[in-house]
């Protein structure tokens, strides 16, 4: 805004012609007044404009001392040493702390309902409340029954396209995952804003509620559209039906699991700071925790169910679907023997009171792999569009690109993405 005000300003001042000199007749009163005021606002508004450059520079250089304490205090975190997990006076003092935060995070809506004004205590709340939740979740299954019933899988198609079994994967991805966890970040959105009657810790846990349902939803919504465990036909993957039955229940039960870990822990930490868990009772909590999702991705790994398909895998080559899936080759057998590595290092950090450490390794692994399976479905998507558009009038008749040229195109266009999909999952 200054700097438009400066523009205009000069300008004005530029209408107005050179300033005399001194041995130049003077300028009328007028002028001379115009000018002195235009010269004022500019000195005025390019002082507003240093201090803003100079409050930005401070700004910058603020975030990055916080990002250098941040970085320092984690490290501290990750090397300290907390009570052992599993040492009876541990546990003997943590039992009594979790009962107290349990009883704490049930008491959240009475306090709430408690310290509401009286005006505010009428049915109409609990009306509005219901009527906005039941008009969200109607939308949303409509929206999902027509989603699926138009976009999602024909079950009488025998042998669907690679193209159509992908968007019948995103179709019922979106319906089964997106669509529900839009309609809880609406609930959520609701929940935090100011105008909510839900106020306090309860509207914390509340909100806590509906990050881990989302996190739920997405993680056991995605992988089973793509692993369709009850239509081989469909599935993406050329696992087995075994594998992909299994390794679907599998990632729905993990996922389960972070859910209540990260609803649980942020729930407690809503709680005032007198009622918050003792550092006895975190450390059990984390090395709890720890060791049923370390097993969860320990199960998940098991190379029994990641086997391929040779039926499905011998199809995937017909279809040009040359890429190595996952389960097969050096790289995949790495990726799992470092997972499994690091879930076995995170229990045992955690058991010897390493405790932040190894809620550290295991919230790695676990975003690790939700980003690097978002990654792989991206790929699929992308590289099938890259397909479709070689496949398209534009390209075959009104272009007349020949059929060896286009594959050419496909293939170099299809490296070039794995390239960019490579460099963006590792960062």
């Amino acid at each position: 805004m200054a700097l438009s005000e400066i523009e205009q300003h000069e300008k004005l001042l530029d209408a107005l012609g050179v300033a005399p000199k001194e041995q130049d007749p003077p300028e009328t009163p007028e002028i001379a007044q115009q000018r002195a005021g235009y010269e004022e606002d500019i000195a005025f508004y390019r002082a507003r404009v240093a201090r803003a450059e100079v409050s930005l520079a401070r700004a910058d250089a603020l975030s990055a001392t916080i990002s250098d304490l941040s970085r320092e205090q984690l490290l501290i975190d990750l090397v300290e040493v907390n009570s052992f997990p599993l040492a009876p006076q541990t546990i003997s003092l943590a039992l009594p702390s979790l009962y107290r935060v349990a009883r704490a995070l049930v008491r959240t809506p009475v306090d709430w309902w408690d310290g509401l004004l009286a005006e505010k205590r009428t049915p109409t709340i609990f009306l509005r409340m219901a009527g906005f939740l039941a008009f969200a979740f109607l939308a949303g299954w409509a929206v999902c029954f027509l989603t699926v019933k138009y976009l999602g899988r024909d079950l009488r198609a025998a042998e669907p396209t690679y193209a159509r079994r992908l968007l019948g994967t995103i179709a019922e991805g979106v319906s089964r995952g997106i669509f529900p966890a839009l309609i809880l970040t609406v609930i959520l959105l609701r929940i935090t804003s100011g105008e909510s009657v839900i106020t306090g810790p309860f509207a914390e846990v509340l909100a806590t509620l509906c990050v881990a349902l989302i996190l739920f939803v997405l993680a056991w919504a995605l992988p089973r559209a793509a692993l369709a465990p009850d239509f081989p036909n469909w599935r993406l993957t050329v696992l087995t039906p075994e594998g992909a039955q299994s390794l679907s229940h599998r990632i729905a039960i993990l996922a389960a699991i972070v859910a209540l870990s990260l609803f649980i822990e942020g729930a407690m930490s809503a709680l005032p700071v007198g009622q918050q868990l003792s550092k006895e009772a975190g450390a059990l909590h984390r090395f709890f925790f720890a060791v049923i999702i370390a097993a969860g991705l320990l199960a998940i790994l098991q190379p029994r169910l990641w086997r391929i398909d040779p039926e499905a895998a011998r199809k995937r080559s017909e279809e040009d679907e040359t890429s190595t899936p996952p389960g097969r080759g050096s790289f995949w057998v790495a990726v799992h023997a470092l997972f499994a590595v690091l879930a076995i290092s995170a229990v045992i950090a955690g058991l010897f009171g390493y405790g932040q450490l190894g809620a550290y390794l295991i919230e790695s692994l676990i975003l690790t792999g939700l980003i690097g399976g978002g990654f792989y479905l991206a790929r699929g998507l992308l590289r099938e569009s890259i397909a479709v558009v070689l496949r398209t009038d534009l390209v075959t008749r009104k272009l007349a690109v020949q059929h060896r040229t286009r594959r050419r195109v496909k293939f170099w266009l299809r490296a070039l993405l794995d390239i960019v999909i490579a460099i963006g999952t590792v960062f």
